[in-house]
């Protein structure tokens, strides 16, 4: 009998995240400013990866980014440091953008660890105004003067309460993003974008991904 033909489907492609070159996570920026998002990443399979590999948003913020940017065929264990140029948005907040690395051709396919950009962008600094100066107040009587400190300590407002001294235990959007990282990425995925949205109904649903899902859907109803 004849021996089977040796099988000719390539591997599925691999890839690692390594390290945030630039643009840590919480990152400051100013509105409409330009910088460029740098990830390194590694082949991680045992085979090259094939031409043609491209770098495609799947969720969040464009940032102004190139979608679809090409990525070199790196080899096995070969480090490679991937740059994305982006423009800061021109409204002040926390802004959120997701990445993929996939396979070209009409059936391209996702493939390797999700990357992402997380950064803040800070209100516009408007010029400051020179104060106008008061003219000097005359010299007050020595007994007026005497009393001038107790007055003065009297209409002193009482000291706010530093920031510590909050009761309460509600969880920030940082955390509960960090908390549901997994879940957030897989409705991302899927078309749910919202991100404040997607907290909601996964806190109401304690983080069971199929029930924060279906409270979306019903809400969209």
């Amino acid at each position: 009998l004849p021996s089977a033909a040796p099988s000719t489907k390539a591997a599925r492609p691999r890839a690692k995240f390594v390290a945030d070159i630039s643009l840590a996570d919480g990152t400051l920026l100013q509105p409409g400013h330009e910088v460029e998002k740098v990830w390194r990443i590694v082949n991680s399979g045992e085979s090259c990866w094939p031409d043609n590999v491209r770098l495609v948003s799947v969720g969040g913020h464009l940032l102004n980014a190139e979608n679809g940017k090409a990525v070199p065929a790196l080899r096995p264990n070969q480090q490679y440091d991937l740059s994305l140029p982006m423009r800061a948005p021109e409204e002040p907040g926390r802004y959120v953008s997701y990445w993929r690395l996939m396979t070209g051709g009409p059936n391209g396919m996702r493939f390797g660890h999700r990357l992402w950009i997380d950064v803040t962008v800070e209100p516009k600094i408007a010029p400051a105004a020179e104060e106008p100066q008061a003219p000097e107040a005359p010299p007050a009587p020595a007994a007026a003067g005497a009393a001038a400190p107790a007055a003065a300590e009297a209409a002193a407002p009482a000291a706010a309460p530093a920031a510590g001294d909050e009761s309460g235990s509600e969880v920030s959007f940082d955390e509960s993003l960090a908390l549901w990282s997994d879940q957030i990425g897989r409705m991302v995925e899927v078309g749910f974008c919202d991100l404040h949205a997607n907290i909601r109904a996964l806190e109401a649903s304690k983080g069971n991904l199929d029930d924060a899902v279906s409270r979306l859907l019903h809400e969209d109803n």
